[in-house]
């Protein structure tokens, strides 16, 4: 599966941010063709040095215990949305910001 790093309208790797108690994580956005599909994945940055709990919220979804669960749905929540409209994609059904 072709996987390309997903870059902002800076040229720059796309990196979005979500507030978690305590500590804000980011996560950088690549992006893998599916047939005609697009799937978009967020993954810690390797970059930096990202500690360990962080990242456990990108490396296995649907694993862990249910604390961690919870962080990786509202990675994918949150951190979804604001892929998705910094990428310019606006949702239909959507309430407008």
């Amino acid at each position: 599966m072709p996987l390309s790093l997903v870059r902002g309208k800076d040229g720059h790797p796309l990196v979005i941010s979500v507030e978690y108690p305590g500590r804000e994580v980011f996560a950088q956005i690549w992006c893998a063709s599916v047939g005609r599909a697009k799937l978009l994945m967020a993954g810690h940055k390797p970059a930096e040095i990202t500690p360990r709990p962080t990242r456990m919220i990108s490396t296995t979804v649907y694993g862990g215990d249910t604390e961690m669960r919870i962080r990786q749905e509202i990675m994918m929540g949150i951190g979804g949305m604001r892929t998705l409209y910094a990428m310019g994609i606006k949702p239909t059904n959507m309430p407008s910001e």
